[in-house]
């Protein structure tokens, strides 16, 4: 997390710095205000997520980003509540600013509930993605397979040899679709390149 500073104390001895700081506490209160009530709101979602049968690999496949954008946001809100909710030194302006942020119903159980949720579900899906990268060459080789003999069948409907409701023997598109299953089976794992870089 880096350094933390409590500049209300660090720029006490600044008087431009004191007044420019004095002037944004009114954004304090309006960012606290709009932590505290999205509290509630990322731990039923978290709640959510967490249930059993939510969290499964198409669904976290699909929605990776907006996983992602979720757990930052509840790390984002933990990391503000926790740096602003911690007691004050013995300064009056800090109390003033402390007082202010305790004022909008802060309720530390709540701030508790969702550290424990995000932490829930960062372990969660940290162990999901291990497994996936773990299976990953396996379910490549697997689809690799698949997909090549899927295209040897369709070269063989367009053989003429294996009939098909309203397909005509052509010859062109049998050797195409001979040539791309070669390809397939011709791509190796490991070179990213060929792989499409995933």
């Amino acid at each position: 997390m880096g350094l933390t500073v409590n500049l209300v104390l660090e720029w006490d001895g600044f008087r431009a710095a004191r007044t420019a700081l004095n002037n944004t506490f009114d954004n304090v209160r309006a960012v606290s205000r709009k932590h505290v009530q999205s509290i509630p709101k990322l731990c039923d979602r978290a709640l959510k997520l967490l249930q059993e049968g939510v969290l499964v690999e198409e669904y976290v496949l699909d929605h990776v980003p907006k996983l992602m954008t979720f757990l930052r946001e509840c790390n984002y809100t933990l990391r503000w509540m926790m740096l602003h909710t911690a007691a004050p030194p013995n300064h009056k302006k800090c109390k003033q600013l402390h007082d202010s942020v305790m004022s909008h119903n802060t309720q530390l159980s709540q701030v508790v509930a969702l550290l424990l949720n995000t932490a829930q579900l960062e372990l969660v899906l940290k162990d999901m993605f291990k497994s996936l990268l773990e299976k990953k060459e396996e379910k490549w080789n697997s689809c690799q397979k698949e997909t090549g003999e899927r295209l040897l069948e369709l070269a063989d409907v367009f053989s003429g040899t294996k009939p098909l409701a309203r397909v005509d023997k052509n010859d062109n598109l049998q050797a195409w679709f001979r040539e791309i299953a070669k390809q397939t089976a011709d791509i190796d794992y490991n070179d990213h390149t060929m792989a499409g870089g995933r």
